[in-house]
């Protein structure tokens, strides 16, 4: 049968599919807690979390804030019906192995203090494409409860004002290469301070990482192609108590083991 494909955006895609299977596809990923809402198309594409999250020392455990901004923004008027996709990136790592810089939102997580717990370094309107841009770095850190609302903001940035009219321009780093890095950050300025004020962002509490895990291996496959029987290997190394398996971003599949 046809295999699966390894994304850079940790998802894995299946081929082959019919009219007459979709359906039951779809059962069956449900079944597993997996969705194909928001894999293509002008909306929130699936927030990648960096594969160190939870299992690498001083990396927190960035999953469920993931699922949390993805519920925000799926959530909104306009979310599947937006000027072009928008990409969000978590890091747990100072490293940050999550990419920030090349999606339209990322966030870095380091320990801001011993009592202060987590802040995180937010980068804005990055992509790649034809002309690649680095994003640019917000002007502070923000407190775990501001990065729902941040996120909303520039969200809410680029339906606004992203380019309806030509789908090559319509990024929200496009966005802030017509107004200037001073105005855009301005603009998104307002759009925060106004959505800090629409209710009160409760605190998210970050999980600290899995003791004793570090990387092992990193599996690659040819064109980021995942035979069947490749994929049953796979499920077999997760199940393992002494293992986390992750997808990476990079067409790969990362093993971490009990060190």
């Amino acid at each position: 049968g046809e295999p699966l494909h390894l994304t850079t955006r940790q998802d894995l895609e299946i081929h082959g599919l019919t009219e007459q299977t979709v359906p039951q596809a779809q059962r069956l990923l449900a079944l597993a807690g997996l969705t194909g809402l928001g894999a293509c198309g002008d909306t929130i594409r699936n927030v990648t979390v960096c594969p160190c999250s939870g299992l690498a020392d001083n990396a927190p455990d960035l999953a469920p804030l993931a699922h949390r901004l993805t519920d925000l923004l799926q959530s909104q008027q306009g979310a599947f019906s937006l000027p072009r996709k928008f990409k969000i990136s978590l890091s747990a790592c100072r490293e940050g192995c999550g990419q920030p810089w090349i999606n339209d939102l990322g966030f870095v997580a380091a320990r801001a203090g011993q009592d202060d717990g987590w802040k995180f370094q937010a980068v804005l309107a990055g992509s790649l494409g034809g002309k690649p841009t680095t994003g640019i770095a917000y002007g502070r850190p923000l407190r775990a409860n501001e990065v729902l609302p941040l996120t909303l903001a520039a969200f809410r940035v680029f339906a606004a004002h992203g380019d309806r009219e030509h789908r090559h321009a319509a990024r929200l780093r496009h966005v802030r290469q017509r107004l200037g890095d001073a105005a855009f950050l301005e603009l998104l300025d307002r759009e925060f301070a106004a959505v800090l004020g629409e209710q009160v962002w409760p605190a998210i509490p970050l999980a600290e990482p899995e003791s004793g895990f570090v990387f092992k291996r990193g599996l690659r496959f040819e064109d980021g192609n995942l035979a069947a029987s490749a994929g049953e290997g796979l499920a077999a190394l997760a199940r393992r108590e002494d293992l986390r398996v992750r997808i990476g971003n990079h067409h790969h599949v990362a093993v971490l083991a009990r060190d």
